[in-house]
């Protein structure tokens, strides 16, 4: 196997990046992703919840207990890079023409991609919720430009998420998010000159600087709002993150602010027997601090559902567009255990149709509701 990594380190040390801005949130789940990342004004749900805490507003729960929750997220340029290796590594001739055939089927100018999100005895108590959570993302681009290049991004965020939802209104929600949060980060590039320092007298300087840890204490605050014209039609407008979501201490080591967002939404439902077909429209990420393509801005999707006993659908299908990428995938609650699989797209470049990097998503979620 070692004969595999030592040159597979080499070949990501020396293909080149091109800088690209992704849309990202501090959460994300396999079921909004699966209806092309449309959430803002969604109906009362355990997913909606991380988005918009002014669904917490809705149904008033006596108590729900979600002892964990695991989300997956994971590209399929990822899922194919480890094949590739697993053959290489078995196969019998993998010291030569094997390595040789896995360099050669390598696809530059993709992103590997892998993100877990893992939350731990949920409770919610009326429109008050408490969720502990950990958030772990890696990405790792392989581009292809004039220079040389690589580079690299893994980020953990670890906090507790404190929310509460009411009617200001009878047909207004509002709702606040308080997120107390540790943030671990590290972010940098390699190039050929990179590589030659290495080898340099000052290449352990070198390398403490370009794997550098960043981390830091802070509290970002999402706030909510819901407004029902009718009984089938929503508006919904957040800001998630307020004002950035900084740190207490300034000491020049602290990861960088987590960007505030101003996204809009309208979803209408139709009633079909016993079925909801909810079809949604949001604009996010209205700023456009990143000065991405403005279609990149736009998310639409579907989701037909079926309600058994809980106040959300619990069986159903999802299909959107997002950044102008298809999107589906399925999900069932079957009481006290929920499953939501997803396929999506996200645009890794600076306009639609640019770099693609299409992933998978999975939720699995244990919760008892009185």
């Amino acid at each position: 196997m070692r004969c595999v990594i030592l040159p597979l380190g080499l070949v990501m040390a020396w293909a080149g990046i091109v800088r690209a801005e992704e849309q990202t949130n501090l959460f994300e789940s396999p079921r909004v992703s699966g209806r092309g990342r449309a959430h803002v004004a969604a109906y009362d749900s355990d997913d909606a919840t991380r988005f918009n805490p002014a669904t917490l507003a809705e149904p008033k729960l006596k108590f729900q207990l979600r002892p964990a929750q695991f989300d997956l997220f994971v590209g399929e340029n990822s899922i194919n890079l480890i094949n590739d290796l697993v053959k290489v590594s078995s196969s019998s001739n993998s010291g030569g023409d094997g390595m040789v055939q896995f360099l050669s089927q390598l696809d530059f100018g993709q992103r590997l991609y892998g993100r877990g999100q893992l939350g731990l005895l949920a409770m919610r108590f009326g429109g008050f919720e408490l969720s502990p959570f950990f958030v772990g993302e890696m990405a790792f681009d392989l581009h292809n430009p004039v220079l040389p290049g690589a580079a690299w991004r893994i980020d953990s965020v670890a906090g507790m998420g404190m929310s509460y939802g009411w009617f200001w209104r009878p047909n207004l929600a509002v709702g606040v998010t308080v997120r107390p949060l540790h943030r671990w980060y590290t972010s940098s590039e390699m190039g050929l000159v990179d590589i030659l320092d290495y080898t340099s007298s000052s290449g352990s300087d070198k390398a403490s600087d370009t794997f550098r840890l960043l981390s830091g204490w802070g509290v970002g605050v999402d706030t909510g709002l819901i407004w029902l014209p009718t009984p089938t039609t929503r508006v919904g407008v957040t800001v998630l993150n307020v004002g950035d979501t900084g740190y207490f201490q300034d000491t020049g080591e602290q990861p960088p602010n987590i960007q505030q967002t101003i996204n809009v939404g309208a979803l209408h439902r139709a009633a079909l027997g016993k079925w909801n077909w909810d079809w949604y429209l949001d604009g996010q990420g209205l700023m456009n601090r990143g000065g991405i393509n403005l279609v990149r801005l736009i998310h639409g999707g579907t989701e037909l559902g079926y309600r058994l006993w809980s106040r959300d659908n619990d069986l159903g299908l999802v299909a959107g567009l997002n950044e102008g990428y298809t999107t589906y995938g399925l999900f069932a609650d079957l009481w006290l255990l929920r499953l939501d699989v997803t396929n999506y797209a996200v645009e890794v470049g600076h306009y639609p149709g640019q770099i693609i990097d299409r992933r998978w998503g999975a939720t699995l979620r244990t919760s008892m509701t009185f």
